[in-house]
């Protein structure tokens, strides 16, 4: 049941929402300052995949 719940979420919003995390990773890591946000927005977007099991991006 998790592995049709990770496909549901990753086509209909997972996706994108982890595409939008990268795109602000990137963002973030334009300065040095920002590097340790990027970082976190790197593991948000791993996160944001598989929400119905998230230990499957670890």
């Amino acid at each position: 049941m998790r592995f049709v719940g990770n496909i549901i979420w990753f086509v209909f919003g997972g996706a994108v929402l982890s595409l939008m995390w990268l795109l602000g990773a990137v963002l973030f890591a334009l300065t040095i300052v920002g590097l340790p946000l990027s970082r976190g927005a790197i593991e948000m977007a791993k996160l944001s995949e598989w929400a119905a099991n998230p230990s499957a991006s670890s």
